[in-house]
Parts: C-alpha cells; structure tokens; sequence
C-alpha cells in the first residue's frame, strides 16, 4: 500500500501517529507536552497548552487510532485520530480522512 495523501495507508498513520503522542505525552509529562507545543512563540502560550494537554490525557484514556464506519451505499469511511483537538478538548476527537471501497447507486433502477 502507497502512502500517498487520501489513501488508506496514509489516513491509518495519522490515526497512528496521533495516539503515539497521547501515549508519549502521557508518560512524559509537562516535559515531554511542553516540548511538543514549542512551535508557540510566546512562552505562556506554549506552557498553558503543555498544562491543558496533561489534564486532557488522564481524560482520554488509551483511544483507537482510528475506526471504520460501513456506509449505507457499500463504501466504508476511515475516521483517524486527531491528537492536536483531543488534547485540546479533554475528549477523543476524530476526524474523517478518506472512502474505501465501491459504491452503489442506491436510487438507481438497475435491473
């Protein structure tokens, strides 16, 4: 499988690469977050984020990476993990990435 934008490979490893900073921020505490949020260029902000994330993962838990819903015209859709939103809310956040399979018409008269 190619990991091109939009495809599946592509949509499981952000989904992947998302719970592995929960997971790491988890067991790296305020150093580890802090470090993460250091693209903020102001001091407080960055710091407030690192605190909010710590207090957000004990919340989360040990969530999926992401998930696949059936759809109801015979496709299935591919929700990924977003870590950036979970850890802002306090709450698992995922996000749709991409459609997989063949889709039929469901009001077609196909005989």
């Amino acid at each position: 499988m190619d990991n091109n934008f939009f495809s599946i490979t592509w949509a499981i490893n952000v989904g992947k690469e998302s719970a592995r900073l929960i997971r790491s921020i988890r067991s790296g505490g305020y150093k580890t977050a802090r470090q993460y949020y250091s693209f903020y260029s102001n001091g407080r902000w960055a710091d407030a984020s690192a605190r909010r994330a710590l207090a957000s993962v004990k919340k989360l838990g040990n969530p999926s990476p992401y998930y696949i819903v059936e759809s109801g015209d015979g496709s299935r859709m591919i929700y990924a993990l977003n870590a950036m939103d979970s850890l802002s809310k306090g709450s698992v956040v995922y996000y749709f990435m991409t459609r997989v399979g063949p889709r039929k018409c469901v009001n077609c008269n196909t005989n």
